[in-house]
């Protein structure tokens, strides 16, 4: 479990939640989905595992990662770096999202 600093949640600005997406929790998900794409440009992606975020205020307080190791600590880092000032509209009532990525174990 990744701990983020959310000393500052308040007074963050808040972001709209700009996706396509039927519930909030729908919008959540999407949110953190893009989180990975747009702060990599390699496109490292979750495949046999998950990103977890949990929310307070709108803002991501912690997250985990679940994959391969290699995969684990880039993508923990790259997440870190993604979530570290955000606050979003649709977390404001909202606890956790979740993301998950291809399994090609199946």
């Amino acid at each position: 479990m990744v701990e983020l600093d959310v000393s500052d949640c308040s007074a963050r600005p808040v972001a709209l939640c700009n996706v396509d997406a039927v519930t909030r929790q729908d919008q959540l998900d999407g949110m953190l989905d893009r989180v990975i794409p747009l702060h990599h440009p390699a496109r490292v992606e979750i495949v046999n595992g998950w990103l977890t975020a949990y929310f307070e205020g709108g803002c991501p307080e912690r997250f985990y990662v679940v994959g391969p190791p290699v995969e684990q600590r880039a993508l923990t880092e790259i997440v870190r770096e993604a979530l570290r000032d955000v606050r979003w509209s649709c977390a404001m009532d909202l606890g956790c999202a979740i993301v998950r990525g291809p399994d090609t174990l199946q």
